[in-house]
């Protein structure tokens, strides 16, 4: 039996990040920090994690890639600003002054010239993935694919 699954919009901010946190946990093995840490005007992480060295600054898109990429920048120098309060409130939790941020954009509105643009020109490591949710708002199935900019540094350990 073939099952046809439906793509669908998960409209609770906090559903779909949860969800996101769940796919990079399990398929990379990076941990959660925090969710939502910087979010409104001053940018967005709506996810922390950490691996290694590396603390990976996750956006989801919810709108517009241009929108996603903007507020990730902002939230990526938010994260820059407040580094010393995140240090003190997130050091138990896997951060450290020696992670080096890596911005993570996941968009279900993935524009392919814009990311390898982004890549280009950042000094910023940059990883793009775009994602799909299928299923039912009870029980949503993401799919991730990386696009461009994701390396190997992300590994499953």
């Amino acid at each position: 039996m073939t099952r046809i699954l439906k793509p669908i919009k998960i409209e609770n901010n906090a559903h779909l990040a949860q969800i996101c946190a769940e796919y990079f946990s399990d398929q990379y093995g990076v941990s959660i920090i925090d969710y939502h840490v910087c979010s409104g005007d001053r940018g967005s992480i709506d996810i922390l994690a950490a691996q290694g060295k590396k603390v990976y600054l996750m956006s989801i898109g919810k709108s517009d890639f241009a929108t996603t990429l903007m507020t990730s920048f902002l939230g990526y120098r938010w994260y820059q600003e407040n580094l010393d309060l995140l240090l003190r409130t997130y050091g138990s939790r896997g951060l450290s002054k020696d992670n080096s941020p890596v911005i993570v954009i996941l968009s279900a509105d993935l524009d392919m010239h814009a990311c390898s643009v982004c890549s280009d020109v950042c000094k910023v490591p940059l990883q793009f993935y775009r994602y799909s949710i299928f299923g039912s708002q009870s029980e949503p199935e993401i799919f991730v694919e990386p696009v461009c900019g994701v390396d190997s540094s992300m590994q499953k350990q």
